[in-house]
């Protein structure tokens, strides 16, 4: 009698307990920053070269974008985390013009990446509180910005003399670049499987140079070869992304 007293007196202790586990599988979705000063500036020489004498409405420029992430953390020690993981990098404008009755100018524009990173957190002293712990993060590691894009398109449907932008056109640079990123953040758990990380981090990876595929598109959809004024030199993903993850305890 004794024994069933004691054992139900530590069972709500055990139930208050936050499930830690040393192997998780984390998504997030990150609004992200980044700096692109050459794509900025195409975009601007686009606006006032372009659509501006034409009195159309300018394209918006592009600061940020979502960074998508699936991550494998494994806790090598109760401090010590390891983690690698991919995800996307995407952004994207797109206007549409109608000067005319059955007339309809499309452009459209994005950025688009796949960075994969490894890396390793310390983790701090914990916060416990019933059925919750909270833990300080500090991390960093290696980023690869692999099968980065950026896009330019312009499109003219029955356009005249009076009405067209100058033809339908297809701009796309590809690139890579290595980097670096750093994390830190707050780690929180409950007594489930589930856990919470919020945070922010900085990632370093400017693509120095890109590989350009442009052609002019005829009315009959033939494409040929077209050297545009102007276009991105580089694309500079540095950039600072807020994190919201959810982790999954394996």
């Amino acid at each position: 009698m004794l024994i069933a007293v004691a054992f139900l007196g530590k069972a709500p202790q055990a139930q208050a307990q936050a499930e830690v586990h040393k192997l998780n599988f984390m998504f997030s979705a990150n609004p992200s920053s980044f700096k692109a000063e050459d794509y900025k500036n195409f975009l601007d020489d686009y606006n006032s070269r372009v659509l501006l004498p034409h009195d159309l409405k300018p394209l918006d420029n592009i600061s940020w974008g979502w960074r998508f992430e699936a991550e494998l953390r494994y806790f090598v020690t109760s401090s010590v985390a390891v983690s690698a993981g991919a995800g996307q990098l995407r952004t994207e404008k797109r206007q549409e013009y109608l000067p005319r009755i059955s007339q309809m100018i499309e452009v459209r524009t994005n950025v688009v990446s796949a960075p994969i990173h490894v890396g390793a957190s310390y983790y701090f002293a914990p916060y416990n509180q019933g059925n919750f712990r909270a833990r300080a993060y500090l991390g960093g590691g290696l980023i690869s910005h692999t099968n980065s894009k950026v896009f330019f398109e312009q499109l003219e449907f029955n356009t005249d003399t009076t009405t067209t932008l100058g033809g339908s056109a297809r701009l796309k640079g590809r690139g890579e670049a290595p980097g670096y990123y750093a994390e830190f953040g707050a780690h929180m758990w409950f007594a489930t499987r589930l856990s919470i990380m919020l945070g922010m981090t900085y990632r370093s990876a400017d693509m120095s140079v890109l590989r350009y595929d442009t052609v002019a598109i005829s009315d009959n959809g033939v494409e040929t070869p077209y050297n545009p004024p102007i276009k991105p030199e580089t694309l500079d993903l540095s950039g600072i992304s807020a994190r919201f993850a959810v982790l999954i305890g394996l």
